[in-house]
């Protein structure tokens, strides 16, 4: 079957209703899911560190593509001091049925990114956030419709962080190929950095969220190398992380070999990627 976005969406929160396999992996077990979530959150709290936020003004958020809320739930612990409001953006109205018995203060609305009005929010916002959310854009004009869409909701000053596949290193079967059926696609950091630019936006930090080891490979230093962490990943996910106590038990193991590979350069995976739009750029 042919992959749409939006019946993606819809089926996976319709079969995993506030799990974290209705926006994680959903063929994996809830251990893996939990584990892997473990590692980005900790990336994710480092990476606010370059956002545009302080507490001695009101700080307007829009979160696109909020999900089950996993990453509300950690703005609006992280910013309990400050004076914030949170706009939750999510194409599935199962998931926000959901977050409107968790977050009842957050407003939310019903949006498809790949036909939102790009100037919908103009210039709104201080801090934008995309989360794992761009990458299940496929085709091109939808991307190019979402990125633009995020970028424009964003105050002169202020910051869009994504959090995305983006492929730095010199090889990636995504840089050849598009991976018949799959519902994401992982993209080159220019297909990032370059609309943005044009929007007025420049990169200004770059943090590594989880390794292939807890996320899947997207590229190495050679075809070869890429070869060798696709066949660990795989076993890894046939032999343990689809079943619920052997994740559960190697949990703790994967998470200290994934923390010690987010040290080293070009570990495979997703990336934060911080973005501030200059404030002479109207």
């Amino acid at each position: 079957m042919e992959y749409d976005n939006e019946t993606y969406w819809k089926g996976l929160h319709g079969c995993f209703s506030g799990s974290l396999k209705a926006v994680g992996w959903p063929s994996l077990s809830e251990a893996f899911n939990a584990a892997k979530y473990a590692s980005e959150s900790e990336s994710f709290l480092k990476v606010l560190e370059f956002c545009s936020v302080t507490p001695e003004s009101p700080v307007r958020i829009l979160e696109i593509g909020v999900g089950i809320g996993f990453w509300t739930g950690l703005l609006v612990k992280r910013l309990s001091g400050f004076d914030f409001s949170l706009t939750g953006l999510d194409i599935s109205e199962d998931a926000l049925a959901v977050m409107r018995q968790r977050f009842p203060d957050v407003e939310l609305e019903q949006a498809d990114l790949r036909t939102v009005d790009q100037d919908r929010f103009f210039h709104r916002f201080d801090l934008v956030t995309a989360l794992m959310v761009l990458l299940h854009l496929t085709v091109p004009s939808e991307f190019d419709n979402a990125l633009r869409f995020a970028a424009r909701s964003v105050r002169p000053g202020g910051t869009l962080l994504l959090y995305e596949p983006a492929i730095t290193e010199p090889y990636s079967p995504w840089l050849t190929r598009k991976l018949a059926g799959d519902n994401s696609l992982a993209r080159s950091l220019d297909a990032y950095d370059e609309p943005l630019a044009q929007e007025g936006l420049r990169r200004v930090a770059m943090l590594p969220g989880a390794s292939w080891a807890l996320n899947s490979p997207i590229e190495a230093g050679t075809q070869i190398s890429f070869r060798l962490r696709q066949t660990a990943w795989r076993a890894l996910c046939q032999g343990v992380y689809r079943f619920e106590w052997p994740t559960a038990w190697l949990s703790p193991l994967a998470l200290r070999f994934d923390a010690m590979l987010k040290r080293r350069p070009g570990t495979g995976s997703g990336k934060f990627l911080v973005y501030r739009r200059l404030v002479d750029a109207l």
